[in-house]
């Protein structure tokens, strides 16, 4: 599961347990100078259910330009393969 749509952070509270909830891996990039959704706000939804949601910095990228540096399809690329995928454990 991907999770990359700006409003999956500010989920009211009734929707978080079904992230709790998730058995497979919910991976979120999120650009490291993301200005309108702040990274924290994905830091704190990692915490939900550290074992299974990932949270993927994306160096250098923003909010409206998160698909342009190549670690971000670098990054999908390995998720789509079954391959390693470089995560943030904060």
């Amino acid at each position: 599961f991907i999770l990359s749509h700006p409003l999956a952070t500010a989920l009211p509270y009734p929707y978080r347990p079904v992230y709790q909830k998730k058995q497979c891996p919910v991976y979120i990039p999120h650009g490291r100078k993301d200005r309108l959704i702040p990274y924290r706000q994905s830091e704190m939804l990692r915490t939900l259910a550290p074992a299974n949601i990932h949270l993927c910095a994306i160096e250098g990228a923003g909010h409206n330009n998160l698909p342009v540096p190549p670690e971000y399809h670098d990054l999908l690329y390995d998720i789509l393969h079954g391959e390693a995928v470089t995560i943030l454990r904060a």
